[in-house]
Formats: C-alpha cells, structure tokens, sequence
C-alpha cells in the first residue's frame, strides 16, 4: 500500500526483501518506521522520496504513468541501508520511447546446475537517469528478448567500470555510470531493448 497523498501506484521491492519481519504491514508508513527504528536512515532528504524528490520526478513523468517507489535493503547484515527510488514500468518507458542512461545493472539467474553454477538467466534490473531530472530511477524486465542483451552487455565491461560483482546465488551485477544508453521497443507483443555506447547516441 502507499500513501494516498503520494502520486504513485505502489511499491515495489527492488533489493533485500529478505531483510523484512515477516509480520511487518506491507505499506510505506510502516516500513519506513521499521527502517528508522533500526537506524538505516540516517538522510531523509537523500534515502526517502520526499517533497522536493517528487517535483523533480514529475516534471518528467505523471501520475498515469503508473510509477512505483521500489524499496531497496543493501549492505551488511549488521549495517543495513535503507533506500527508496521511483520504479517506472517498461510499457511507461516504451510508451513514452523515452531513452535511457545505465547506471547499473544486474541479472538474476533462473535455473541452475548441480554445482550452483547458472545455466540461464531470468531477469535483469537496473538503475538509470533520465532528461531533466536528477533523480535516479530503477526498474526490471524478465522479458525474453531483452534479458539476454543484458546478459551479453557483461562482455563489454571494461576498465571503466568498477569490476563485475558476482553473489553466491550467481547474480552479475556492475556499476557503468552513463557510459551505455538503452531504449526499449515493442516487437510485436514482445517487449524488446537496443543498448548502445553512449558515444553513439545522438
């Protein structure tokens, strides 16, 4: 649930769910009180999607485009980190053929084999920025077309990027800054993305 005075669509659980009571109330009121209490916020203005965050937001988007405040639980069990960002749809992003500059981006393994090793990947999840707005959103796709191109996008890494991360359950993720910007399309029904070098954008 959200709050009824805040022009978004719901939430969204971006990173860390994991981190949650089980019996903690599923709504923005209360979990940012959860994460308060426990002293994961330490800089409103910057952690929480406040007053000035939303003007910044909404002078691109509106509230028809059906944005999400995605929670996102990072770090150390002992000093977790508690963050909100507006999640924008996929269908928004295409609808709008608004392009896109990476900020980071992950893909989260589907099946994997006796050792642990991922044999397929099935989503991918990234953060960005947009035009006229220095607020960075984030957003996630298990698409089939457009998963694998995140997947391949890892074989462009190079050194300036910090290094390719891997977690224990085979998740890649990596930190690119702005350097590649992604559009998304629709093939048909299926949702589909071209990545390219910020260099060729333009």
């Amino acid at each position: 649930m959200i709050q009824d005075d805040l022009p978004f669509a719901g939430l969204f659980f971006f990173e860390g769910v994991e981190h949650l009571p089980g019996d903690l109330m599923p709504n923005l009121g209360t979990i940012r009180e959860w994460a308060n209490s426990k002293g994961m916020i330490s800089a409103p203005k910057f952690q929480l999607i406040g007053p000035d965050r939303i003007r910044d937001i909404f002078r691109v988007f509106s509230p028809d485009d059906k944005l999400l405040i995605a929670i996102s639980i990072s770090g150390h069990p002992e000093a977790l980190n508690y963050m909100e960002h507006p999640y924008v749809p996929v269908r928004t992003l295409i609808r709008r053929s608004l392009p896109i500059r990476l900020v980071y981006w992950s893909v989260h393994p589907s099946r994997w084999d006796a050792n642990g090793t991922p044999l397929a990947y099935g989503e991918a999840r990234f953060g960005f920025w947009v035009s006229d707005c220095e607020d960075e959103f984030c957003s996630s796709s298990n698409a089939k077309l457009v998963v694998p191109k995140f997947v391949a996008l890892f074989d462009s890494v190079n050194d300036k990027f910090s290094p390719v991360k891997t977690k224990p359950d085979g998740t890649w993720e990596v930190t690119g800054e702005g350097v590649y910007i992604a559009e998304f399309r629709k093939i048909g029904r299926q949702f589909d993305i071209d990545i390219r070098h910020a260099e060729q954008h333009g």
